[in-house]
């Protein structure tokens, strides 16, 4: 098995981990909140205007499960990049003997809880959106005097389906720029300079990757990836846009394999 394939798999792991966390917390979550819903003052079955201390309630519970579900998730992350950090270091050792490898996750700090604050990744498992909706959808059922069964029938706290469709791009892509991140700063803390942009291509590859798969390059050309027409970044994303690490955009699936020097003037003489 590649090891482009090997890292993709180890990702879908990932995924589909977190994804029974998420289900697991969503269906804690709506019981908790069904629990408060008896708690709501009513007259003959109509919801009234609230005590300030249901709302604090609301966000204690919001709060509480966000942090679980982080808690949840960290461990999960730091195995995937740990059996991630192995396969790259197998891959590049095989290829190029004995060499120095250290682990991308603990120099970047992935291992601790920071992993998830204040990071696009960790605006994903904030659920102070939804603390806020239910909020605002109590404060309108009480002015209106709504039916409590109305309002019991009208609250999802959290649509699972929804949460994972969102995460699982995400967190693809967050592993994925990781593992790059990961092989690139070991190749060239290693002096490798030349490398293939692999992995195969898929009906929804974009134009960008179709022109660069399977072509060889050094790491000075891609200085002007950043530019390319194909790529079609907008000018605000292109200071943080790092070339071995999103290489052809959001979610991409195409990886740096570093080669000698020789395989690269080989190639490109076919190129």
């Amino acid at each position: 098995m590649s090891y482009e394939k090997h890292i993709e798999n180890l990702t879908d792991i990932a995924n589909e981990q977190i994804q029974v966390e998420v289900v697991r917390l969503q269906l804690k979550l709506n019981r908790i909140v069904k629990q408060l819903l008896l708690l709501l003052d009513t007259e003959d079955g109509l919801v009234l205007q609230q005590k300030n201390s249901i709302y604090t309630q609301i966000q204690r519970i919001f709060s509480e499960i966000e942090l679980e579900l982080k808690e949840a998730v960290i461990p999960i992350l730091n195995e995937s990049f740990d059996s991630i950090n192995e396969v790259i270091s197998q891959e590049l050792s095989s290829k190029f003997g004995n060499i120095k490898h250290k682990s991308i996750s603990k120099r970047i700090g992935l291992t601790s809880k920071n992993i998830l604050r204040n990071t696009p990744l960790g605006q994903l498992f904030s659920l102070q959106l939804g603390a806020d909706s239910l909020k605002n959808t109590l404060t309108i059922a009480s002015s209106m005097k709504m039916d409590i069964r109305m309002l019991e029938k009208s609250i999802t706290v959290i649509d699972s389906e929804f949460l994972i469709d969102k995460f699982k791009k995400s967190i693809s892509d967050f592993i994925l720029r990781h593992s790059r991140l990961s092989i690139s700063e070991t190749a060239q803390d290693n002096g490798l300079n030349y490398f293939i942009y692999t992995n195969s291509l898929i009906s929804t590859s974009r134009p960008f990757c179709k022109e660069h798969a399977g072509k060889a390059f050094t790491i000075e050309e891609t200085k002007n990836w950043v530019n390319s027409p194909l790529l079609n970044m907008p000018e605000k994303w292109k200071p943080s846009y790092i070339p071995l690490v999103h290489m052809g955009g959001f979610n991409c699936r195409h990886f740096p394999k570093y080669i000698t020097e020789s395989t690269y003037k080989a190639l490109k003489l076919s190129q």
